[in-house]
């Protein structure tokens, strides 16, 4: 005899055939799925954006574009500041340092305030610079040892006597390393180092 507690009954006791048919007429019990396009998960909610939200989408649309940033050079022989068109251009005013009339230039920039300078006798020339961060810097080269002096003639001569060698660059190298200060304020400190100014040839 087959005994189930759903189908016991103290006074009655069914045959097998009459359990088994029992059974299979049973509905059984099922609780309905949650509809998910009813109820979606909470990450999926997305709220309305707001009349704050929209307005600041709209400011930053329509938010102008920064100025372009505007350079300028002087040098000894020059009537105050010239503007510079390109900064390309800096390299033919670096050139046009001739040791004589023109021992030295200046350059910067009117709203980031790096300035860039650069002295020599049109071969060699001594490179400078500042922001907004430090004061006016000789630009070296990591060169580990100790540098000997380079003597400036002329109207260089009278303004800076002398450098040090790993102070030296070349006209290609002056360009390189101060159009990257001045145009981006970068400059490789694994490469080069800022020592103390000596003379404030710029001002004279």
């Amino acid at each position: 005899m087959l005994f189930c507690s759903e189908f016991w009954h103290p006074e009655a006791v069914w045959s097998v055939p009459t359990m088994m048919k029992r059974m299979t007429t049973m509905t059984p019990t099922r609780t309905p799925a949650p509809d998910r396009d009813l109820d979606p998960a909470p990450d999926l909610v997305q709220e309305s954006p707001t009349a704050d939200d929209l307005d600041l989408e709209l400011r930053t649309l329509l938010r102008p574009e920064p100025e372009a940033e505007e350079y300028w050079w002087r040098a000894k022989n020059t009537d105050g500041e010239v503007p510079l068109e390109r900064l390309d251009d800096l390299r033919d005013v670096i050139a046009g340092i001739d040791g004589g009339i023109r021992p030295w230039i200046t350059a910067e920039g009117r709203t980031t305030d790096r300035c860039v300078q650069a002295l020599g006798d049109g071969e060699l020339f001594s490179i400078e610079c500042r922001n907004r961060e430090f004061t006016m810097r000789i630009i070296a080269r990591r060169s580990g040892g100790k540098a000997e002096r380079i003597r400036l003639s002329g109207g260089a001569g009278k303004v800076a006597p002398w450098m040090l060698a790993d102070e030296a660059f070349s006209l290609d190298e002056a360009f390189g390393v101060l159009l990257e200060f001045l145009q981006r304020g970068r400059l490789d400190l694994s490469a080069f180092a800022l020592r103390p100014i000596r003379f404030h040839w710029a001002r004279l």
